[in-house]
């Protein structure tokens, strides 16, 4: 009795253990995916800002 028990139990933390890392496994990918999408963003406003820089001239920037 006290052995079945046992084994249940250590089935249970195994299954539990199993679902925290495709927790982890996900909450990385996400991770990863925010980290592509801000660097996709700072490449384009980097963009721009360059775009806008090279439209301006030298004595617009006096105003």
């Amino acid at each position: 009795m006290l052995v079945e028990s046992l084994i249940e139990q250590i089935t249970l933390l195994k299954k539990h253990d199993e679902e925290q890392k495709e927790q982890i496994n996900k909450l990385h990918a996400l991770l990863d995916q925010q980290q592509q999408l801000l660097l996709y963003e700072q490449q384009k406003n980097t963009k721009l800002l360059e775009e806008n820089i090279d439209t301006k001239k030298w004595w617009q920037w006096c105003k």
